[in-house]
């Protein structure tokens, strides 16, 4: 009678054991299956974000193509067409970047195309203006092309903010997918954890009958729960991982809106200066009007510090650290 029951213990505790290794079984290649597919996700939000600062950089160099032909138009210093002509090779090269991370999205890769057509648009017409102006060598003829070319750059800029827009909701989905993949972790790791927890008071309750493999049933259980525990750390790091991409998200996205403010700003304010400098070239030196100048070129170099200070203050910056004498920090404090 008395091995009949223990080989009825002996089969309820080897059953339990099967059991539970295929429901950790389970467990573990769900919970593998969902870490890899969280970090598909992250590399997708990535991708995205690249895009992104290529559409910024392209929108950039085109702004900065028609600042330096104007610069060039208003003037005629060769070094602003020479910046002309770097913008523009910068924008190809930059749109290349563009095409080749859209090439898996076929509504995006048309988007990128279209943005093409309306880029060369705006240079053949900026670089009709600079032949007009090298051609007349005045302002005037150009008056007639100044319309169009403003409306063309108003479509470039409609048509970046498109495709921006669009990969910004394609990368909202993205997140709310590897979203849902954290959920179906943290859910996993708490069945797992029950069931170890069930699993271990069946093995205690059994073992008390059988105390020669009460020990080996305790042995088992504790390289259970340790296997569970550094799955918990493991999850933990990756829900911290998630948590620092959503911040970098948030972080580009006001990168992205104080370029778009700096943008605004700074280009009025090039106009500006180059209007001061042909005023200053044309009226004589002692008109009068030099403290003017002065002003207006100080309160513009003002502005344009703070614009760069908002700029660098929305940039990821690594600290260095050296070795340097405390002699050169405290002479250059003085």
């Amino acid at each position: 009678m008395i091995p009949n029951i223990a080989d009825k213990f002996a089969g309820r505790t080897r059953r339990g054991y099967l059991t539970a290794f295929i429901l950790l079984l389970i467990s573990y290649i769900i919970s593998f299956v969902s870490t890899q597919n969280l970090v598909k996700q992250s590399r997708w939000v990535n991708h995205s974000n690249e895009i992104l600062h290529s559409l910024d950089n392209v929108l950039r160099y085109v702004t900065e193509s028609e600042s330096a032909a104007r610069g060039y138009i208003i003037t005629n210093n060769q070094s602003f067409l020479t910046k002309f002509n770097s913008s523009q090779n910068n924008t190809d090269s930059v749109w290349q970047t563009a095409k080749s991370l859209t090439a898996d999205n076929p509504a995006q890769a048309h988007n990128i195309d279209s943005l093409r057509g309306l880029i060369d648009a705006r240079f053949k017409i900026l670089e009709r203006s600079i032949s007009i102006f090298d051609s007349a060598h005045s302002i005037n003829p150009l008056l007639h092309v100044q319309y169009p070319g403003v409306t063309r750059m108003n479509e470039v800029e409609k048509c970046v903010h498109f495709i921006q827009d669009n990969e910004i909701k394609i990368l909202r989905s993205r997140s709310s997918e590897a979203s849902k993949y954290s959920v179906i972790i943290k859910a996993f790791t708490v069945v797992s954890l029950l069931l170890a927890i069930i699993l271990t008071l069946f093995s205690v309750i059994t073992f008390n009958k059988e105390n020669r493999e009460k020990l080996e049933a305790s042995r088992k259980a504790d390289a259970y729960r340790q296997e569970l525990e550094k799955r918990v750390e493991e999850l933990g790091a990756l829900n911290l991982e998630l948590l620092e991409l959503r911040n970098l998200e948030k972080f580009a996205s006001t990168g992205r809106i104080a370029r778009t403010i700096a943008h605004e700003v700074r280009n009025p304010l090039t106009n500006i200066n180059l209007a001061t400098e042909q005023l200053r070239n044309e009226l004589p030196a002692d008109s009068g009007f030099g403290a003017f100048f002065e002003i207006i070129h100080r309160n513009s170099n003002r502005i344009n510090e703070l614009i760069s200070n908002l700029l660098n203050a929305t940039r990821i910056n690594e600290l260095s650290y050296v070795k340097i004498s405390i002699n050169d920090v405290i002479d250059s404090s003085l």
